[in-house]
């Protein structure tokens, strides 16, 4: 297989829910040209990196381990319900439930509106389940296990095509989180994650828990990661701003931020302008940018969407501590471990960005949970993680000192031995919902209402984030001429 290929294959899986929610949530007048412009994109004007490896032929076996090591993941993960649930599943089934059986865009006809939020990840499984009838949870698996696996051959181009980094990259946690537990006595993660609402997951954990922000953030890393380290620039990468939109506006924002940063100094400090004469790579922006404005004015009809606050006031000492404690320990083990004497300016000025930007994320709160801060440093964190666990591995080639990389590494592996031991346990347990404590979704199809689950497994609050105004543009002008017979009936009849 061609790797430019697989390029293309990365580009089509990220734009085909755009396609389909241009389709059907919108009156199609005001959607035929974003959609042609989005397959020009596709077929056309789809970026061609010019990286020497890209022209290289990958062998099966190859093929073979990186699939089997996306669909181990996925497995164990919950997806498909193979393995336990946690909680967080009450919420993506019913997306999935109520995108299958119900009339497309989706409204709350109980609530006089309808729902306003970013449905990328589950649009694609219910779509093709219902066109083709086949199991929703099957789908939905195995839409995640391609996604992972493009994610991954990506991630592997990255690390020259080396599948022992691979497997160590979607192994380890970020080693300060362990290290801060061990010695503060689990004090750090409960300050941390319950009162900071900050995302520290372990890779595997984080697939259980937001698939549907990983997925994405994943691909888009693994092709950030890979433009850079050959071309010292970010150019093509700038695409996927518009295209991640409807996956998670947060991801669009963390990587708008970690590219202006990035030419903030290039163009200020190196007076480099040379990616203004990529007249190929503009004409694509400007075409993408152009083709997502009508799930803009979607996303900002939310009624939530406003309720930003800039420099919240935190509940206690505690938020600002631990916060402060996780970016400097992170700071100080990323730099002595990454900042070698080979490390270009470039690299250094990159890297210092993407702490930068989780500085950044912490002054701005949106969402019961902290959604801003939570998803958009998804993105940062794993570019960090991809790195340490590249050094890692180099350290372990070229130094002598093997205990002290044994224990970083087992040190940093722990958080992910223990979420998969949990997750193994559970075949000898009666009741599965036990081993986590929680009420654990029982069965895939428990809600086929989105907002009838938020009522009765979240809160108000939360069910509210998914609401969209009927005053909005998209509302009054864009959507289909039928939302609003929508809103004011039920419709029991699938799209």
């Amino acid at each position: 297989m061609n790797l430019k290929k697989l390029l293309i294959l990365s580009y089509c899986y990220l734009i085909v829910p755009n396609l389909l929610f241009l389709y059907f949530w919108f009156d199609f007048e005001y959607v035929i040209l974003p959609i042609f412009l989005q397959l020009v994109i596709i077929f056309i004007l789809w970026p061609k990196l010019n990286i020497p490896i890209l022209n290289e032929k990958i062998e099966l076996k190859n093929l073979v381990y990186i699939f089997a090591i996306a669909v181990f993941y996925v497995l164990l993960s919950g997806t498909g319900d193979f393995f336990p649930q946690i909680y967080d599943f009450w919420g993506h089934n019913a997306k999935l439930n109520n995108l299958r059986y119900s009339n497309w865009p989706v409204t709350i006809p109980k609530k006089n509106t309808y729902f306003a939020y970013y449905f990328g990840y589950y649009i694609v499984p219910s779509s093709l389940s219902y066109l083709t009838g086949i199991s929703l949870k099957l789908m939905n698996f195995l839409f995640i296990v391609t996604g992972l696996f493009i994610a991954f051959f990506l991630l592997f181009i990255y690390f020259k095509k080396n599948i022992k980094l691979l497997l160590l990259a979607t192994l380890i946690s970020t080693p300060s989180i362990s290290l801060l537990n061990i010695l503060t006595f689990g004090y750090y993660s409960k300050y941390v994650f319950l009162e900071n609402k900050f995302w520290l997951h372990d890779f595997f954990k984080a697939l259980q828990w937001e698939p549907h922000q990983l997925v994405p953030s994943i691909i888009c890393a693994s092709l950030v990661l890979t433009e850079f380290n050959y071309s010292r620039k970010l150019v093509y990468s700038l695409l996927l701003i518009p295209i991640v939109l409807i996956w998670s506006p947060f991801l669009s924002i963390s990587l708008s931020l970690t590219i202006l940063l990035y030419y903030l100094w290039i163009f200020f400090f190196k007076k480099d302008f040379s990616i203004l004469k990529n007249f190929k790579f503009i004409i694509s922006f400007f075409i993408l940018c152009i083709s997502v404005i009508p799930i803009a004015f979607y996303l900002i009809s939310n009624e939530s969407s406003s309720l930003m606050v800039f420099m919240p006031p935190t509940k206690s000492l505690s938020w600002n501590t631990s916060f402060v404690v996780f970016i400097s320990t992170n700071i100080l083990i990323f730099y002595f471990f990454i900042f070698g004497k080979y490390t270009t300016v470039n690299s250094k000025v990159f890297a210092s960005s993407l702490f930068l930007i989780i500085i950044l994320s912490s002054t701005i709160r949106t969402g019961v949970h902290n959604d801003f801060l939570i998803k958009t440093t998804i993105f940062p964190i794993l570019i960090i993680h991809f790195r340490f666990a590249e050094e890692l591995y180099r350290r372990f080639l070229s130094s002598r000192n093997y205990h002290l990389i044994g224990i970083v590494f087992l040190i940093s592996f722990s958080g992910t031995f223990s979420n998969l031991l949990n997750q193994l346990h559970f075949l000898k347990l009666e009741e599965k919902a036990l081993i986590y404590k929680l009420n654990k979704p029982k069965k895939f199809e428990s809600y086929k209402s989105i907002d009838k689950m938020l009522l009765e497994k979240y809160s108000q609050k939360e069910a509210l984030q998914y609401r969209g105004d009927v005053t909005s543009i998209y509302a009054k002008i864009l959507a289909k001429k039928t939302l609003g017979e929508k809103i004011n009936s039920v419709n029991k009849s699938p799209h």
